[in-house]
């Protein structure tokens, strides 16, 4: 088994304002023991994400990259592309902004598999992340939307 799973939205915001709230780490809310730590300030390619996520007693860390960052225009939709680069899971997350007639679509795909004895600890670390991520989503929109 591996850990997948999307997550998709809506925000009557514009989407350049979606995705600088959503891109700005300072923006994010700590939540079930996930903790997200990089630059306090928009993302940009190459930069460094640690994350630790707690399960069953302990703290499964991770490092990430940001591969890229392509913000949106006008006519096309920003994207954020996230892999791990160490820590017993690997994955990769890939966010989207689409502008729409009333604002913005959002969408967000995450994939990994556990290393070794990290992959019997993929379902728990499914559901919390998926928790998680839901949990962000919300909280972000709203923090865009107050902006």
């Amino acid at each position: 088994m591996a850990i997948s799973f999307e997550l998709t939205g809506h925000s009557d915001v514009t989407v350049d304002q979606v995705f600088r709230t959503i891109a700005d780490l300072r923006s994010w809310d700590a939540f079930v023991g996930v903790v997200l730590i990089g630059p306090q300030r928009m993302i940009a390619t190459g930069d460094r994400l640690d994350v630790s996520v707690r399960v069953m007693g302990r703290d499964i860390r991770s490092g990430c990259v940001v591969r890229s960052v392509d913000e949106p225009t006008r006519t096309r939709g920003g994207r954020v592309d996230i892999k791990s680069v160490d820590g017993p899971i690997e994955s990769r997350m890939i966010g989207m902004a689409t502008p729409s007639g009333s604002g913005c679509d959002l969408s967000v795909e995450v994939h990994g598999i556990g290393r070794g004895a990290a992959r019997m600890l993929e379902r728990p670390v499914e559901l919390i992340m998926q928790r998680w991520a839901t949990h962000q989503m919300r909280h972000l929109l709203a923090v865009a939307a107050a902006q």
